[in-house]
Order: structure tokens, then sequence, then C-alpha cells
């Protein structure tokens, strides 16, 4: 019974074909690394400006917990977190902020946050630190400048 249709021979067939390869996930490397710089605050004496650029993720958090690690560790009694920059602010950096906080606060000192945009400040509800910053949550470094001279 044949169909009409030509018979090919097996050298004819076409290859089998293979599954669609799928392409590897993006890759997260320099290219999204946070762009952290540190110096000193104004003329504040013992303050240190942080100032962040770019998303604090799962893949870059330790570079601000770092930066916060040697503030404190160099003796910082304030340090002021500039976040103007930053589009995202995950779960351990906030952590990071949070025992930055009671560890200044442990010698008199403080951390406040500046520029913090929408996003952030949702982070900072979500993860129930509104409250605990709420009095550090400040719009621009000259706020911040009065804020501290005004504890001296």
């Amino acid at each position: 019974a044949s169909s009409g249709a030509p018979e090919l021979a097996e050298h004819e067939l076409l290859p089998p074909i293979d599954p669609p390869v799928r392409p590897p996930p993006p890759s997260r490397g320099p290219l999204d690394a946070i762009d952290i710089h540190v110096r000193p605050f104004a003329d504040v004496d013992g303050a240190v400006l942080i100032d962040v650029r770019g998303p604090i993720d799962g893949y870059n958090d330790r570079q601000l917990a770092g930066a916060l690690e040697r503030a404190v560790g160099d003796g910082a009694r304030a340090i002021v977190a500039d976040l103007e920059g930053v589009g995202y602010l995950g779960l351990t950096a906030l952590g990071c902020l949070a025992s930055t906080l009671e560890r200044l606060e442990d010698r008199g000192g403080d951390l406040l946050l500046v520029g913090a945009g929408r996003r952030v400040r949702e982070a900072l509800a979500l993860s129930h630190l509104a409250d605990r910053f709420a009095d550090r949550l400040l719009p621009d470094r000259a706020a911040a400048r009065a804020h501290l001279a005004g504890r001296a």
C-alpha cells in the first residue's frame, strides 16, 4: 500500500531537531556593581558621608556593608548615607543599616539617610524599619548637616 509519496532513503532524512538552546541568564558582573564613595562629611567632626549609587541587592550588598563597617571601625560618630541614587534596597542592606544605627547609638552616634526615594522608603516600611529611621530620613545633605549641628 503505497501512499503516493516518494520513499526517502535513510541518508536523505533530516537530522533530528535538538531542543532549543536557552540563552544563559543575564550576567551580574561589574556593570551591576554599586558605586560607593566614602569621605568626611562637610565640617562636622567625626561625621562620614557614604554616597551610594545603584541598586543594592544580594549581589552587591556586601559593598555597602563593608563601607559601613569601615566607617564605624575607623571611629565615625555619625554616618550620612546619601541614597538618592539608590532605586532598590534589599533586605540584607536594610539589616546592615539597622545594625550600623544600633552600633552608632551605643556610642552616642547617629546614622542619617538622605535623599531616599519612594522605593527605599517602601522597603523601610515593609521591613518595619520606617519607625526606627523616621527622624533620620532627611531630604538632603544640608538637612543632615543642620541635624548634626543641632546635636553638637
